[in-house]
């Protein structure tokens, strides 16, 4: 028989036995490259491998230089039809058998880079609160989400199965397409980690590399940027990629799915533009009142530079913490005053005070006074007359009323928060019992 009986025979007998061009290759000793020319009657497996290959199938070597099985009685030749029939189902079986041990596989292994990306942001997030080393944290998570990406790209090459070893062409499209929808699953749980992890890297502009996001902080940067990474990357998903790879012939969609696919990015479009407004405006409240603490911070009233000296001069202790809880980086205060009396001040001459506490108030027009700084309470003082009232009132916000005022903007903030995270969770909700119509 012609060599290219051969090469369709062996293509024959190893869909039979559900094996793959690669698998075949691998117990020959060959490049699966080999398989695919034999098969495609290119050139014709070295003489050696003929025993090799017919032991595996389980035939004579007779038999595969002719190209086809030798029959043995009279009635196998009255009944090929019904051995074809026999044969092709039970390699179709063998071939759903594959796709679905594959598919498994993939997933199963799709949880080492699911594993991978928790691990970095687990360190990332003990770096930030436990050692107060946010960048650090945020270049080890990346060290470990550079791993995942690689990790699945080789699990999903792995996956791959070539045309010709496709037994049933439309199984074969399915299983290409689910091998695509794990992988974009995949990359997009990457996309967004990536999103939770990168306000790690703002401590760099807050206070420096040695240095860690609190709690708060951390929560409303991450709420902020999760919800951002999450519409961006659905819209890039369905905008930009998924055509990209119908184009490279890598996603199948038949005509009513790239219907319903136009249909799902339109109600997008319209879904994203609606709520990604409105939570743009509470963000912005929240940003403003942020940075506004000291238009609500209660100040006190001076009328007259007299009673505005005696209430910096009354010993007064610092308010322990004025730190936010939205604050970038919580700052180191004590309780100890900032002027301690000596034993002796009552009975004698206060060179102690005139060395470490005496200063200068200065006004707009150069006038000034001296007093001794015994209040350590004071946080900011702003003049709100002009030069023919001699800049009279003056007011005093403490560091005690600016506290009281950042933890009532921090309940406000949070409720904002927690406004826009409702209207995203609204719009998703919306989006996906809109989009089922589609599916």
């Amino acid at each position: 028989m012609e060599k290219k009986t051969i090469g369709a025979f062996i293509a024959v007998l190893r869909k039979a036995n559900g094996m793959t061009q690669r698998e075949l290759a691998e117990k020959l000793n060959v490049s699966d490259k080999a398989v695919s020319r034999w098969e495609r009657d290119e050139c014709a497996p070295d003489l050696s491998l003929i025993p090799v290959i017919a032991e595996i199938f389980n035939i004579t070597t007779d038999e595969l230089l002719r190209g086809e099985r030798k029959t043995q009685n009279a009635e196998e030749a009255e009944a090929p039809a019904e051995a074809s029939v026999y044969i092709r189902e039970k390699s179709n079986k063998q071939f759903q058998n594959l796709l679905r041990t594959k598919l498994m596989r993939l997933r199963e292994r799709s949880m080492i880079s699911y594993g991978l990306m928790f691990v970095g942001f687990i360190v990332a997030l003990i770096c930030n609160l436990v050692f107060s080393k946010a960048v650090l944290g945020f270049f080890l998570a990346l060290v470990c989400y550079a791993a995942a990406l690689i990790t699945e790209i080789c699990f999903l090459r792995r996956a791959k199965l070539d045309e010709d070893d496709a037994f049933d062409y439309g199984k074969w499209l399915t299983y290409q397409n689910d091998i695509v929808r794990i992988g974009e699953r995949s990359f997009f749980v990457l996309w967004m980690f990536l999103g939770v992890t990168l306000p790690f890297l703002i401590a760099i502009g807050v206070s420096g590399v040695n240095a860690g996001l609190n709690f708060g902080a951390y929560l409303l940067l991450a709420l902020i940027f999760g919800v951002i990474f999450l519409i961006v990357g659905y819209m890039l998903l369905m905008f930009m990629v998924q055509p990209r790879l119908m184009q490279a012939g890598l996603l199948f969609l038949t005509d009513p799915e790239k219907e319903n696919h136009k249909a799902k990015r339109k109600l997008l479009k319209k879904t994203v533009l609606i709520s990604g407004i409105s939570a743009l405006c509470l963000v912005l409240c929240m940003a403003f009142l942020l940075e506004s603490i000291s238009l609500f911070a209660k100040k006190e009233r001076f009328d007259d530079y007299e009673s505005l000296k005696a209430f910096l001069e009354t010993p007064t202790e610092r308010y322990g913490n004025v730190t936010s809880w939205f604050e970038g980086v919580t700052h180191v205060t004590t309780d100890k005053p900032a002027y301690v009396l000596p034993p002796d001040y009552e009975d004698s001459y206060t060179e102690y005070e005139e060395e470490y506490s005496r200063r200068t108030f200065y006004l707009p027009d150069g006038f000034s006074f001296e007093y001794y700084a015994r209040n350590e309470d004071i946080s900011m003082y702003s003049f709100e007359g002009d030069k023919e009232s001699n800049y009279l009132p003056v007011y005093v916000t403490t560091s005690s009323a600016y506290a009281t005022a950042s933890r009532n903007i921090d309940t406000v903030c949070i409720a904002l928060g927690i406004l826009a995270a409702a209207d995203v969770l609204l719009a998703i909700v919306i989006y996906i019992k809109k989009a089922k119509k589609y599916a």
